[in-house]
């Protein structure tokens, strides 16, 4: 079956109970241990690789670190093709999607995997020094019993925008990144 992002999200979240968005496992997901350490989040490029990992294993805590405090998502219901209503999703609303695929033991597998190539750009609607890296996705999918969830990516485009942090010490680059928004625009 396919799904956009709305409606993986809505599911997720009608999933969740009380309770922290954080496990009691040191704030990890219930997904399994990451394979590597996460990258330092110094590129718009290393942040997207962080968030492919962190999602694959629903890692609720690294997954929060990569989402700028005053970040905003939006998207359009993808199911309807005469729906013009935007839905708009906060950093806790992407914490807590995280934690409910970490809470539904019935998922059995998560793929998100990264475009080969992620071209930087500069969206003049932007403050400046961010960055826009354009569907970075190429596919998404969440086994979770007899269904399947995945992106359609024949009729929308996506776009994260990174913001910068600069300087920072800890950073090669002087500079660290974060997820200032992530736009699903329907074409």
């Amino acid at each position: 079956m396919r799904y956009n992002r709305l409606t993986i999200l809505a599911a997720m979240l009608c999933l969740l109970g009380s309770g922290c968005i954080f496990s009691p496992a040191k704030g990890k997901g219930g997904g399994p241990p990451p394979p590597e350490p996460y990258l330092p989040l110094f590129s718009p490029e290393a942040v997207l690789r962080n968030l492919a990992s962190a999602y694959k294993h629903r890692d609720t805590a690294e997954y929060d670190t990569l989402f700028d405090t005053a970040y905003t998502g939006t998207t359009i219901d993808q199911s309807n093709p005469d729906s013009i209503k935007q839905y708009s999703f906060a950093k806790a609303d992407e914490v807590a999607h995280i934690w409910g695929l970490s809470r539904t033991t019935t998922i059995t597998a998560i793929e998100l995997e990264l475009s080969p190539a992620l071209p930087r750009f500069t969206d003049g609607g932007d403050p400046a020094g961010w960055a826009m890296i354009q569907n970075p996705i190429s596919s998404l999918s969440i086994l979770d019993g007899d269904n399947t969830y995945y992106i359609k990516r024949d009729t929308e485009t996506i776009e994260f925008h990174f913001k910068p942090k600069t300087p920072d010490a800890s950073s090669p680059t002087d500079t660290t990144w974060t997820i200032g928004s992530w736009k699903e625009i329907r074409i």
